[in-house]
């Protein structure tokens, strides 16, 4: 599995995931900060990438998508419980989803993202 960060995560997790031979880009470097949700989301799956988040507000996206049969990958949401500090647990944490979905996730993916 391939993940694409939006701006709500620090753009340092995705050096940390890299280091553990994880496939992440970020919003940042894509130059899509300004991007909305919505287009968030269609640009990650135009991408064949995961979008991973701490916005709650892609459920009721994610539910939008479905329902009109708009693709894409999958949301993890990192819960809010995780500090930003915590750079090191969130790309290990990647790092196992990609290994519980190690080919193509299954459609309309969406998951809390609990690092340890």
């Amino acid at each position: 599995m391939r993940f694409y960060l939006d701006e709500n995560l620090p753009t340092a997790i995705v050096e940390a995931a890299r280091r553990l031979g994880v496939d992440v880009v970020c919003s940042r470097d894509e130059g899509r900060n300004t991007a909305s949700d919505e287009e968030q989301l269609r640009y990650a799956a135009s991408l064949g990438r995961c979008l991973v988040t701490r916005d709650t507000d892609f459920i009721p996206i994610a539910i939008r998508f479905w329902a009109s049969d708009a693709a894409f990958v999958g949301i993890l949401i990192v819960t809010n419980s995780s500090p930003d500090e915590a750079i090191g647990a969130i790309a290990r944490a990647l790092a196992d989803c990609a290994a519980r979905y190690p080919g193509e996730p299954p459609a309309y993916l969406l998951e809390y993202l609990h690092p340890p």
